[in-house]
């Protein structure tokens, strides 16, 4: 597992050599990116004709409270 610094927090990028939950998912570090503008890019792609996705989690908890993340498409 690799890790990224994202929204002042550590993140570990989920790493599967094989299908694993949830899903079943194939999990690749490579879908996951930081852009030039600091924004976070999280890709579900092919490879080799498999779909592969991203999985993040911080490295500490965050305790209770109310998280928004903000979703957009690429492109728009």
């Amino acid at each position: 597992m690799g890790q990224i610094k994202f929204g002042n927090f550590q993140w570990e990028v989920r790493k599967s050599s094989g299908l694993s939950g949830p899903g079943p998912n194939i999990f690749d570090p490579g879908n996951v990116s930081l852009l030039p503008n600091g924004d976070l890019k999280l890709n579900v792609i092919p490879r080799d004709d498999i779909w592969t996705c991203a999985e993040l989690q911080t490295t500490e908890r965050l305790g209770l409270g109310t998280y928004q993340f903000q979703l957009r498409p690429l492109g728009r």
